[in-house]
């Protein structure tokens, strides 16, 4: 299994303390349609909250996880809907955990529209 990640974008806090990946690292889906995959988080020294979001949607496709606030160390699971879309393309989408002290950890999912 491969991950594609960013541990921290804040160069300043200490590496290992969360991160977050997801699978799989590509989805395919169909105008109308919808695709899931997994996002996965682990803790370094000691779990803790982490807020997750959505960001580098088109216009057309809506992005939930269930839950959105998960602990260190658990999983989550992304739903993308699509909706009408003029022209078939591919996406880079990027999911954000965040902790209360402000730190982020990203991981990348690369959506194609057919």
């Amino acid at each position: 299994m491969v991950y594609a990640f960013d541990p921290f974008v804040d160069e300043d806090a200490p590496h290992g303390e969360f991160g977050i990946a997801v699978h799989p690292l590509s989805l395919h889906v169909a105008r109308l349609g919808e695709g899931s995959a997994l996002v996965r988080t682990w803790a370094g020294t000691a779990p803790r909250p982490l807020s997750l979001t959505v960001s580098g949607l088109p216009a057309a496709v809506e992005a939930a996880c269930d839950p959105i606030s998960v602990s260190a160390g658990a999983d989550a699971q992304l739903t993308l809907r699509v909706g009408e879309v003029d022209i078939p393309r591919t996406h880079a989408i990027v999911v954000t955990a965040t902790c209360p002290e402000g730190r982020i950890a990203r991981a990348y999912l690369s959506l194609t529209i057919r």
